[in-house]
Order: structure tokens, then sequence, then C-alpha cells
């Protein structure tokens, strides 16, 4: 693959490469009444369009298609989920 598309998905491969590297940086754990004092929880969602590629028997049948993550609901689930976890806080 080559061109801009190849391009984007180094950067996007890069940018998960070093968050990784930071959450690695993290400590391993949290004491409870460390965590007891923390009031606000941010939430960042880095999910952009979904790329799906189809690869066919034959190469003519090969197939490429991008869908919003929006259609999904992830962000929505995320912060549904996060906040019933943390709903008895």
């Amino acid at each position: 693959m080559h061109g801009p598309r190849a391009a984007s998905m180094l950067a996007k491969l890069g940018l998960l490469t070093a968050m990784l590297g930071i959450a690695g940086c993290a400590p391993a754990g949290l004491e409870p009444e460390s965590a007891s004092k923390i009031k606000t929880v941010g939430v960042i969602s880095a999910l952009g369009d979904l790329n799906y590629e189809e690869v066919a028997i034959m190469a003519f049948g090969n197939d490429q298609f991008q869908t919003p993550a929006r259609v999904y609901a992830i962000d929505q689930y995320t912060d549904d989920l996060i906040a019933k976890k943390l709903a008895g806080r």
C-alpha cells in the first residue's frame, strides 16, 4: 500500500505506539485511599473511521471501504460503561 492512505495508517500506528509507551510509564496500581480522592475522570476516544478491506481470491474482487465509528455508538457505549462502573463512588 502506498500514498496518502499508507502515510495516514503509519501516522496512526505511530500515535498508538506513543500512547502505549506513555501508558506503560504509569504506576501499576492505585492505592484505595488515593482512588477515593479522585473527583473527575476524563475519557478520550481516539477512534475515527473504521477501515475495512475485503480480499477476494481474484484480485479484481478486492474492495475497500470506510465506516464512521459513530455509526456503532462506541463512544456512547464507553461513556455508559464507565459511568456504570463508577456509579457507586
